[in-house]
């Protein structure tokens, strides 16, 4: 190999590090601010053990950690759904059945998806970069990533804990933590 060929590859090597580290970062700064959010403990664990995993490789090679990041994420985001199904269940439940951690949970879920409501807006900012995906499956196909401070119009929502909105011409789904 020639000089400038090694020379790129070591670019090149950087350049993947300083993106995973700041996605590594990001992804634990999601963590911390989806714990808050979370009523039941065992999800808050699950949570726990995804930070815990992101902090063990974060003095490793970063540069080769991609697609450990990737599983990573989806991991975050099955958690999420888990956790938005598990709200579901209980609200169903709290329906039929007046216990006071049922209709905690139902306060809660119905005080964070009250956004449009409570503004009387159909537009939503995003808190986080947030993926449109295809479907409202957390393992869909991400149509984009919508930045941090952009704004979405909410055609429907949230079934799930997902809306369905339309951002620059693209119609797709989003997760309400995201908001």
């Amino acid at each position: 190999m020639s000089s400038s060929e090694i020379l790129n590859v070591a670019m090149t090597m950087q350049k993947r590090y300083n993106q995973n580290q700041k996605y590594l970062y990001d992804m634990k700064k999601w963590i911390l601010e989806l714990k808050p959010q979370i009523s039941e403990q065992s999800f808050i664990t699950r949570l726990d053990k995804e930070y815990k995993d992101l902090t063990d490789i974060e003095d490793g090679d970063l540069a080769r950690a991609t697609k450990y990041l990737k599983q990573t994420e989806n991991a975050i985001q099955e958690i999420i759904s888990d956790y938005n199904i598990w709200v579901n269940q209980n609200n169903n439940n709290s329906q039929s059945n007046s216990s006071n951690q049922n209709n905690n949970v139902e306060v809660t879920t119905r005080n964070r998806s009250s956004n449009l409501s409570v503004f009387g807006q159909n537009n939503m900012t995003l808190t986080f970069d947030g993926k449109l995906k295809k479907t409202e499956h957390v393992l869909s196909e991400v149509i984009t990533i919508i930045p941090s401070g952009k704004q979405v119009k909410v055609i429907s929502g949230p079934n799930g804990g997902v809306y369905k909105v339309s951002y620059n011409g693209k119609i797709g789904f989003i997760n309400e933590l995201y908001f």
